[in-house]
This record gives C-alpha cells, sequence and structure tokens, in this order.
C-alpha cells in the first residue's frame, strides 16, 4: 500500500480512562511510497525518530468530519489556498493543541499529491520537536481511502473496548458510512466537495441549479465542471455556467482524423504528468517528428480544422473551454488569448485538446479544457507541452545551466511561451522550483 498511518503503543494500560484523546495516544506515523512523512527531530534528546508521540482521536474526527472535501477537493485553479480550504486539507486542523507535522493533502481526481514541509526555525523554537519534512509524494486514491478507513476504524474499535460511551468520532463516522454506502448521497457529497462546500453547506436552490444545468454530461465531466465552479474562487458562477450551457451548443466543425492512432489504455494509477509525456511520445514517434518542430498546420490537419475556421471563430470565454466529440466528428471550442500570445496559446491550447481526446474515458463525449488542478487538466498540460517542446531537445537548446535568454530562445524555436519551456525544466528537475521567481518573463 503507498499510504500508511499507524498508531501503535496505544494505552492498554489505563482501562479506566474515559478520554478519547488520552486513551488513544500512542506512537504515530505516517508513509507515503515508503517517505516517512513524521521524521522529527527531538529537541530533548536531539534524537532521529520517524515515529511521534501523538493521539490518533484528532486526527481520525478531522478525516471523518473532512471526509469529502478530503477526499474529491482539489487546489483551486488560482492557487490560493483559502482558510476555509486548508482546515479541509491541512493536517494542523486537526488542531487540540499537538505539534503536528506540516502535512497537506490535495486531491486531483485520481491520486492524492501530498505535501510534507519541514517548520521554520521561528515555528518550533518552543516545540519538543521539529520535522524534518520530505519530498512531494503522490499516492493512489484507493490506497489512501483504504488507509484513513482502516486508521479511523482502528481508533473508534479501540475507544469502544475501553469505554462503553459512544464518542463523537463513531457518530461522525457512523453517518459517513450511510453517506457513503447511498449512491444518490455520495455523488451529492462528491459535488459538494468539489464546489468547495462543507456537507450541507451548499443552498439548495444553488445544488439544484447545478445539476439541472451540467444535467447533460458525463459524470466524469460534471465532476470537473464542478471543480471549475470551486465557491472559494473569486468569480462569477452564474456566468461560468451560462458559458458551459453556450459552449455545449456551438463550436468550430471539425473531425478527428488520426482513426488508426491509439494511445493505449487510460492509465489512471500514473502521475498524470507521466502518462501525459508517454501519450505525447506515443504520438510524435506516430507522426514520426520525434526530433521536429510540430507546425500548426500538424494540429489543425489532426482536428480536422483549417487556419481560416479559427481565425473566423469567435471565443465565448477567456478561462476555459469545452468540445464535444461524437463518432469522430467534433465541435470545437477555443478560448480567449491575450493580443501578445494569441498564435503560442492558440497552438498550446489545440495542444491540450488533443491530449483530451486521447486521454479521455471510453464513450466520453464532453472534452473540457479549464484551468482547474485536476488529473485529466494535468495530463492535458503535461501532454501539450511534451508534444510541442519535448524536453530532451529543449535540455539540448538551453544547455546546461538554462538562462532567460536560451530559455526565449527555445520557446521562439518551437513557438510555446517561454512559462511552457520554463515549467517543462522545472517538471523535470532541470530547474529547482523554488528558482523559478527569478525569471521573470512578462512578455
Amino acid at each position: 500500500m503507498s499510504f500508511i498511518i499507524t498508531n501503535t503503543a496505544w494505552a492498554e494500560n489505563f482501562l479506566d480512562i474515559q478520554d478519547e484523546e488520552t486513551l488513544t495516544s500512542g506512537a504515530m506515523t505516517i508513509f507515503a511510497n515508503g517517505v516517512c512523512l513524521t521524521r522529527n527531530v527531538s529537541r530533548r534528546t536531539n534524537s532521529l525518530r520517524d515515529e511521534v508521540i501523538l493521539s490518533a482521536y484528532p486526527i481520525a474526527l478531522w478525516m471523518s468530519s473532512s471526509w469529502w472535501r478530503l477526499l474529491y477537493e482539489s487546489l483551486p485553479s488560482n492557487e490560493i489556498m483559502t482558510p476555509q480550504w486548508r482546515m479541509s486539507h491541512e493536517l494542523a486542523a486537526a488542531g487540540s493543541g499537538y505539534a503536528w507535522p506540516r502535512i497537506t493533502f490535495i486531491s486531483d481526481g485520481n491520486g492524492i499529491n501530498i505535501f510534507s514541509h519541514p517548520k521554520s526555525e521561528q515555528d518550533t523554537i518552543a516545540e519538543p520537536l521539529f520535522y524534518t519534512g520530505a519530498k512531494d509524494q503522490r499516492v493512489i486514491f484507493s490506497d489512501f481511502e483504504n488507509a484513513i478507513d482502516a486508521f479511523i476504524s482502528q481508533a473508534i474499535l479501540h475507544i469502544e473496548r475501553h469505554n462503553q460511551k459512544q464518542s463523537e468520532l463513531a457518530a461522525v463516522w457512523e453517518e459517513l458510512q450511510t453517506e457513503r454506502h447511498d449512491p444518490e448521497q455520495r455523488w451529492y457529497r462528491i459535488i459538494e466537495a468539489k464546489l468547495g462546500f462543507e456537507p450541507d453547506d451548499a443552498p439548495q436552490k444553488f445544488m439544484q441549479d447545478i445539476v439541472k444545468k451540467l444535467k447533460k454530461f458525463d459524470d466524469s465531466v460534471i465532476l470537473e465542471l464542478a471543480t471549475l465552479c470551486n465557491m472559494d474562487e473569486e468569480k462569477n458562477i452564474d456566468e461560468r455556467l451560462e458559458a458551459i450551457v453556450d459552449m455545449s451548443r456551438k463550436g468550430i466543425q471539425g473531425k478527428w482524423t488520426l482513426t488508426d492512432f491509439s494511445s493505449g489504455s487510460n492509465n489512471i494509477e500514473l502521475p498524470p504528468w507521466e502518462y501525459g509525456r508517454l501519450i505525447a511520445r506515443n504520438l510524435r514517434q506516430y507522426l514520426g517528428k520525434m526530433l521536429k518542430k510540430i507546425d500548426s498546420s500538424t494540429l489543425y490537419d489532426i482536428l480536422g480544422l483549417s487556419k481560416e475556421k479559427i481565425k473566423n471563430f469567435i471565443p465565448h470565454n477567456a478561462t476555459f473551454s469545452i468540445s464535444s466529440c461524437t463518432d469522430k466528428d467534433m465541435k470545437i471550442n477555443i478560448k480567449k488569448e491575450s493580443s501578445y500570445f494569441y498564435t503560442v496559446g492558440l497552438r498550446f491550447q489545440l495542444a491540450r485538446l488533443i491530449g483530451a481526446y486521447l486521454s479521455a474515458e471510453p464513450n466520453e463525449q464532453w472534452l473540457p479544457v479549464t484551468p482547474c488542478k485536476t488529473w485529466k487538466q494535468k495530463v492535458q498540460r503535461a501532454f501539450a507541452t511534451e508534444f510541442l517542446s519535448p524536453i530532451s531537445e529543449v535540455r539540448e537548446m538551453v544547455g546546461g545551466i538554462p538562462t532567460e535568454q536560451s530559455i526565449r530562445k527555445a520557446a521562439k524555436h518551437f513557438l510555446v511561451s517561454p512559462q511552457t519551456i520554463l515549467h517543462g525544466l522545472a517538471n523535470h528537475g532541470d530547474i529547482a522550483k523554488d528558482d523559478l521567481l527569478r525569471f521573470a518573463f512578462q512578455h
């Protein structure tokens, strides 16, 4: 299992304890892909340890109460972690006065991305230990769900063995089990979470409006569009819904032309960036362009478009687009681009749409291209970056130490934005992500 959370050495010798926190205190460890997220240095003994003495009760209660948003809500597309968002995704929100590790859990729909940061010296002066942090990890969704399910169940069982009174945790968990095993309630709760609401906090009229306007879309696409309408972001949700409905009726007439190309199975257990790059390399090989620049006519040809059709199309929205595909015939929408980046932005959009088609689930009709931080959208961005500017060629062009000049040169050659080259290098480890700020590309 890729995610493991344990609490051993329970307070077995104190059978008369009624306090749940004390009763479930013990040596806790959290591992993701074999990497310890609870590793710490004791200020008292100056020793390095994997375990830390914590109570399972606050974590179990927090995980139960935050279940739907914790497992299903993505990072907002504007990447602003509001206090409300953080309360459902950061372990420190478990509270109760414990020195929790700085761990953040972010779902992308198919996996859980886990960020574990060391605490700053200023934060830890008065604390008994220092968490070292760990490299970012991504774990399989089912492994994460099963692990916290088992952890919470174990905590409840331990409390019930030594305490006849039903705990708040047991009551919350019982209600959650009812919702998880009822298909209608489960679907409702997931949509709420995608929209950024706590259970039952979403206005009923708002939820009815969302369900009504999105009912024509496939289930997986509804989840993408609900994420697009997340309430933690500053935007007019009604306008977005109207744009979604409008786009579903219109579009440039296109056609999928690569009818004999197969990207292979949709392996959702792969990290999205790996899957997107894999499809891109396979398509480049199929097209015989492993070491060549992809010109715009190739993008048009794949989608059965002409430059004239694109030129005459008036986009509906500046943030996202939704295209549709039925039996290889396509209705294609594109979003508005700035005048400066129109050409490179349009190329990246069309490349993302190609990636959306190749990574879509079987018989999936709708192809959203959005700013959301979901698995689908990450696949698209990784595909577009690798398809238009393969990392092996970019590395050769920029040399050993990338500079603004070499990045601009590569961007001009591949007809992509400097940011595409820059983030491609950062995502492959050629540039430290902490160093991205030293590159200030405005144009």
